[in-house]
This record gives C-alpha cells, sequence and structure tokens, in this order.
C-alpha cells in the first residue's frame, strides 16, 4: 500500500475521510481531508483542497479510550438565588473586626474581601451590609475579567490528569473559605462540597 496520485483511475469511496498530501507554499503536509465526488476533495472545514495524491486507507477511527473519574465529586446541592450552595450563609460582624479580617468598603452599603490565589486568579466575598442574604462568593480570573470555574474542571471526567492550576486554586479556595468561616463571618461550607 502507497500514496495514490490523484489523477489515478483508482478512486476513493465517495464522502469518506482519507490522508492526503496537499503541497503548502513549499511544503508538502499531510491532512485528513473528504473526496466528495468527480475528483474533489474538502478539508474538514469543508473548504476545497487541491491534493497531491491520497491514502488508499480510510481515516481510522479514534483509538478507544477511556475518561479518567473526576478529582472533585459533590455530594447533591442546590443552588441559591446567589448562584451559591444554599447551605453556605454570610454573618456580619461589628465593623472593626470586618477590617480586621480584611474586608474593605467596597461599594457604598457593602463589605468586600479579596484575595489573590494564583497568578490573575482573585477569590472575592461580598456582603450587604443591610441584607446577609446578598452575597456573593466569587472565583475571577483577572486577566480575562470572567469566573474561574475550578469547581467544573475539577468534577468532570477527563481523558487527561487533573488541572494542576486548577487543583491549586481549589485549595487556596477552601482555606480562605475556612478562615472566613473560623471568624464567624461564613458558615455552612463544608471542605469538598460545592460552593
Amino acid at each position: 500500500m502507497g500514496w495514490i496520485k490523484t489523477g489515478d483511475e483508482r478512486k476513493p469511496e465517495k464522502n469518506e475521510v482519507y490522508w492526503v498530501t496537499c503541497i503548502y507554499g513549499e511544503t508538502p503536509t499531510v491532512i485528513p481531508a473528504r473526496y466528495t465526488w468527480q475528483s474533489r476533495w474538502e478539508n474538514l472545514s469543508g473548504e476545497k483542497c487541491d491534493p497531491f495524491a491520497w491514502w488508499p486507507a480510510k481515516r481510522p477511527a479514534p483509538a478507544r479510550l477511556k475518561k479518567k473519574e473526576p478529582y472533585l465529586v459533590f455530594p447533591k446541592y442546590k443552588i441559591g438565588s446567589n448562584g451559591l450552595n444554599t447551605k453556605i450563609k454570610a454573618h456580619l460582624l461589628p465593623d472593626t473586626e470586618m477590617r480586621k479580617l480584611g474586608f474593605i468598603d467596597y461599594q457604598e452599603g457593602y463589605w468586600h474581601f479579596s484575595k489573590i490565589l494564583r497568578g490573575s486568579i482573585i477569590f472575592g466575598v461580598t456582603i450587604s451590609k443591610a441584607d446577609t442574604d446578598d452575597f456573593h462568593i466569587d472565583v475571577l480570573d483577572d486577566d480575562f475579567y470572567q469566573p474561574y470555574d475550578y469547581q467544573r474542571m475539577l468534577s468532570q471526567k477527563s481523558y487527561h490528569e487533573p488541572n494542576p492550576y486548577a487543583i491549586a486554586v481549589y485549595e487556596k479556595v477552601e482555606r480562605w473559605m475556612d478562615y472566613l468561616q473560623q471568624a464567624g463571618v461564613l458558615s455552612g461550607h463544608v471542605r469538598g462540597e460545592y460552593i
């Protein structure tokens, strides 16, 4: 078995994917492409390609792989209107104690606690001074201005080993949750449960 030039009388099966050799610039490159009809080929993005030759065996199916179990398996939980586990509650301490713990007047009417976990990943707790049911716990990627969802990353089966960066973030979040629970500002969280 060897490469077959595209002008050869042997034709591949219609709508099947084969390995083809295309010339890009001056570099022969092997890519997967689908034979459509009348000597027409398309790459897997659906764009026409003009291969020099094709390999007479169809592209094999991917190897069978088994996903690894997740790093975290959360017990059942309910999510409240603030997007957090309903077991977690916020509590206010006197202003001087809140400040000693590291809270600042984030905006009028709210306390805010913020710590850098790793690189641009930030842990933050915001609590309303008027209503402790109005609170948020966030883990944000400050580089991209969006949540860093380490819990999802670590709680899904994957073909890869658990993300060590996400594990480090998880460990630091748990430390700060413990710190705030020991101080009496938060309650109800159990290590390993969904936040």
